[in-house]
């Protein structure tokens, strides 16, 4: 990544073309050199606020990953927010506080236990549908997938994972039975 410098102001632009097509960049910019963005911090965290949801959800996903590189712990003091978003948002923001805080919970495990614990907690969010909810618990199993199962708390995920079995939504059934595997796999 040569260029370093970034103009925030292009998220402020009345241009849905630079506003949109900037966030998508921030995007590619924080997966491949998260320190570029690290010294905005409050400008992420300002943007968790924003009614515009496409910029709350650009800044929900920049801040998960920044937390690879928070040697301040800066990140720290928005975890709260996160975990906010996911038991009181839409679905679309509810995904990403699920994917965020997945990524946190493996960055910082200091907090995984508590962020793994709200995490199997979006059951009893309220959704507009059992739909709603088996695609949310989805998203919660999609983020197991990729992490190491032994540093979760084993009855709740047990029962987490039990739960999800049973649910109506197939694509969440089968992610369930992967999880399950890889547990029995595992014992």
């Amino acid at each position: 990544m040569k260029n370093t410098s970034i103009d925030l102001k292009k998220l402020h632009s009345d241009d849905p073309k630079v506003k949109y097509g900037f966030s998508k960049e921030l995007l590619q910019i924080v997966s491949e050199a998260p320190k570029v963005l690290y010294p905005h911090v409050q400008e992420w965290t300002d943007l968790l606020q924003q009614d515009n949801q496409i910029l709350k959800w650009t800044a929900i996903d920049i801040i998960g990953h920044l937390s690879s590189i928070d040697t301040e712990n800066k990140i720290d003091p928005v975890i709260s927010q996160l975990i906010e978003m996911l038991h009181g948002g839409h679905l679309i923001t509810i995904s990403h506080a699920i994917s965020s805080l997945a990524i946190i919970a493996g960055n910082k495990p200091r907090y995984g236990n508590k962020i793994w614990s709200e995490l199997f907690d979006i059951r009893s969010n309220q959704f507009k549908s059992d739909t709603c909810r088996d695609i949310a618990t989805g998203k919660v199993l999609d983020a197991l997938k990729v992490f190491p199962l032994d540093e979760i708390d084993p009855t709740e995920l047990d029962n987490f994972v039990g739960v999800a079995e049973k649910c109506e939504w197939n694509a969440t059934r089968q992610k369930a039975n992967i999880i399950r595997r890889k547990l029995q796999k595992s014992n």
